[in-house]
């Protein structure tokens, strides 16, 4: 079965640039706000200063302190999930839905989910979850729920909802062993092989400096020593419908065919996320700004 008309590769790597540089003050915020839950708040000038005075570089970390308290709070809130019945006569059938969705829940192991997504929304400004299924080595589908860390997570800039649900598109960008990315995507191996030797040159730099951190690579996606490839998996609202695409910088890595064989109900990404503060200008904001 072919696949419905979708966008261009090179409009939806347009678009994760778009939120790179509409974003940069906000990424580089989220990651100066990292870096302060994790005691790291000296500048390198101050620390080398303290050196030369010959003093502990001391931090009475008060930010690490407050988050982890109100990530408690959140804990002691939390409630167990319970349907209701709309009528006496589904009265067993809520009890039965009850149990299925606790069921999930523990399945999914979602209570630390939960903490850890609101652990980083609380710091970074943004708490993210992926929820799906994945077929498991006896070919069964197992209900599956991943904490998206922060640092991968890029959404449409134009997006003003606490939930995104107005955002027209989402999704995750990280680098991966090419051995990983081809057991991911199966139908594309002799392409992520042939990307080894593929280099974009000087406009391939991003400004995530979260990347550049964990990579220590600025000017290519794809690390051939290393052998890795910058992925993007790009979820986007197109002719009222939600597609999906992955991406290694222009170049699309999705399968040529549907990988079902029919196509019912609506589609939706998978991806749960929120901010608890938004600012005037659309902007994530952290809580303990206002501290």
């Amino acid at each position: 079965i072919q696949l419905a008309e979708r966008l261009p590769a090179t409009t939806l790597w347009r678009m994760y640039q778009a939120w790179e540089t509409a974003k940069t003050a906000e990424n580089l915020e989220m990651y100066e706000a990292s870096k302060y839950y994790h005691g790291k708040q000296w500048t390198d000038a101050e620390l080398k200063e303290l050196k030369k005075r010959r003093q502990p570089p001391t931090v009475k970390n008060r930010i690490r302190r407050k988050v982890d308290f109100l990530v408690g709070v959140e804990q002691r809130l939390r409630r167990d999930p319970k349907a209701f019945p709309r009528n006496p006569q589904g009265e067993q059938a809520a009890q039965t839905a009850t149990s299925v969705i606790r069921a999930v829940q523990d399945m999914t192991k979602w209570q630390s989910i939960a903490s850890e997504c609101s652990r980083d929304a609380l710091i970074r400004g943004i708490g993210v979850e992926w929820a799906g299924v994945t077929k498991n080595r006896k070919g069964k589908v197992d209900i599956k729920k991943v904490q998206v860390k922060g640092d991968r997570f890029f959404y449409d800039p134009r997006s003003e909802e606490w939930d995104f649900l107005d955002a027209q598109y989402l999704g995750e960008a990280q680098w991966m062993d090419i051995e990983q990315a081809k057991e991911l995507l199966p139908w594309s191996s002799d392409i992520i092989d042939h990307l080894g030797e593929y280099s974009s040159g000087a406009n391939t730099r991003g400004s995530l400096p979260q990347l550049f951190d964990k990579e220590k690579n600025w000017t290519q996606y794809v690390d051939t020593q290393k052998r890795r490839i910058f992925l993007v998996s790009i979820w986007y609202r197109y002719k009222g419908e939600w597609l999906f695409d992955y991406l290694v910088g222009e170049i699309s890595l999705c399968p040529s065919e549907e990988r079902t064989d029919e196509k019912t109900g609506e589609v939706y990404p998978p991806i749960d996320c929120l901010s608890p503060y938004v600012d005037e200008n659309d902007a994530t904001a952290h809580p303990y700004n206002a501290w």
